[in-house]
């Protein structure tokens, strides 16, 4: 692992070595993504196209290996290998730009957090490390001196120096899930942050943006369950007037088998009473 991360370190001081011999100036852009699982993604693009152009026209020695191809060749095969080198890093050329993609996880230079305040989801990233790559080593840039290491971490004072004196500008933009609410360097642009990582670097302080994002998922089940509640108020409602009628039927069928029963009782007693005269005629009295 460890060689695998020099070769691809190697690959990317020795770029950067020539671009600053032959072009004098370096533009490097990187994008870091971040993302609510707490990673993020860093696509870091260096134009390439001038250098190429100028080491085929000077003649400048060739690799081993290479000596009966060109530059352009070189750099898209060390561009394309990269990452069996190096796991986890991919490069590939594109319009003379060689397109460095990696990843990094939360504490690895940067911590990002979140909590909840409904019906948002609020985070709040803190970069300790930008992602700079290390000049030491590039006081030797004419001989091709490759660094040991090429680490991406905040840049002290002494790389700093070097960093400035090579000419390297460097774009860094941040993305952050949701809504930008408040930020500490740069400028807000098409909803990202755009800090120039050279100047920052210097202030040795970390970059830190707080946004915030509908917690979809979180009104979604609110939702659902506010449609379960209305659901089960409805129903015991509707037994609730299912019950009152039924025991209102029931009370009235009742109420009117009572009445029948008191009128069948009226009726049996007026039948009584009649029977009884009958019974105090004496028969034949008044025949």
């Amino acid at each position: 692992m460890a060689s695998g991360s020099y070769k691809a370190n190697a690959f990317f001081s020795l770029l950067l070595a020539m671009l600053i011999l032959f072009s004098g100036c370096v533009n490097i852009d990187t994008h870091e993504q971040f993302y609510p699982n707490g990673r993020s993604r860093v696509v870091t693009q260096i134009y390439t196209k001038n250098l190429i152009s100028t080491l085929n026209r000077s003649g400048f020695p060739l690799p081993q290996n290479y000596t009966s191809s060109d530059w352009e060749t070189y750099f898209n095969d060390e561009c394309n290998s990269l990452s069996s080198r190096a796991p986890g890093e991919y490069c590939h050329m594109s319009q003379g730009w060689a397109i460095i993609d990696k990843g990094r996880v939360s504490g690895d230079g940067y911590a990002l957090n979140s909590y909840e305040a409904f019906p948002y989801t609020i985070y709040e990233l803190s970069i300790f490390e930008v992602p700079v790559p290390h000049m030491e080593g590039f006081g030797s840039v004419g001989n091709f001196r490759v660094p040991k290491t090429i680490d991406f971490s905040i840049a002290n004072r002494t790389y700093l120096s070097q960093i400035k004196a090579a000419g390297i500008k460097y774009d860094y933009t941040i993305s952050v899930p949701g809504e930008i609410l408040e930020y500490n360097a740069g400028v807000q642009a098409d909803g990202n942050i755009k800090v120039d990582a050279i100047r920052w670097s210097s202030r040795a302080e970390a970059i830190k943006v707080k946004s915030r994002e509908l917690n979809l998922q979180q009104i979604a089940l609110i939702a659902i369950s506010a449609i379960l509640i209305f659901l089960f108020v409805d129903f015991v409602l509707l037994w609730i007037y299912h019950e009152w009628s039924r025991r209102r039927r029931s009370a009235r069928k009742r109420k009117i088998l009572e009445e029948a029963k008191k009128a069948r009782k009226r009726v049996f007693r007026k039948d009584e009473r009649l029977k009884g005269s009958e019974v105090y005629k004496a028969p034949g009295f008044f025949d």
